[in-house]
This record gives C-alpha cells, sequence and structure tokens, in this order.
C-alpha cells in the first residue's frame, strides 16, 4: 500500500521535487527508544541522519528553527502537507 502511495504522489508532483522523505524516516531512533537499543548504535543512526540531511542540503521536518531565537516558520511544504491532510487524498481539489 505505501508503494502504491509513493506512486500517486510521484504522479502527481512529478519533476515539482529535487528531493523526498517519508516523515517517520527520521524519527525511528525516537520511535523505537523503548528498544534497549546499544548507545552506539543510537549515535550511529544520528551520524547518518545527519550526514544526510547536510548532503542533502536541507533539514528534517515541517518547520524551520532559527538557530539564534528558536522561532519556528512553516516550510512550504508544511502547506502541502496539509493540504493532502485536509482533502484526504493527493491532488484534486
Amino acid at each position: 500500500m505505501f508503494a502504491r502511495y509513493c506512486g500517486v504522489v510521484t504522479e502527481h508532483l512529478g519533476d515539482g521535487i529535487a528531493w523526498a522523505v517519508t516523515l517517520n524516516e527520521p524519527n525511528l531512533p525516537r520511535l523505537l527508544s523503548w528498544l534497549d537499543i546499544p548507545g552506539a548504535v543510537r549515535e550511529l543512526e544520528r551520524a547518518t541522519l545527519l550526514a544526510a540531511s547536510e548532503q542533502a542540503d536541507v533539514r528534517f521536518g515541517l518547520h524551520e528553527v532559527d538557530r539564534e531565537t528558536f522561532a519556528r516558520r512553516p516550510k512550504p511544504s508544511a502547506a502541502v502537507y496539509a493540504a493532502i491532510a485536509r482533502a484526504n487524498a493527493v491532488g484534486g481539489p
């Protein structure tokens, strides 16, 4: 089902996106925090996500955070995600 969803999103957005990530991937370490995962594995997960975001020159999340004032501003992707959630569908009116 997830693969079908990805296909629909790709068909609708096509060349309009350069990078994509599922929302849960950056949260995996937190989602699995109840497991007794060794600290070295957790550090490797953190370092891998950090390296990926730096390489792609992106930060994960739907909001930008000013590192000095900690003010949060929605990214353009937040509006797209909100529209999909409101419509309960990708594309359409």
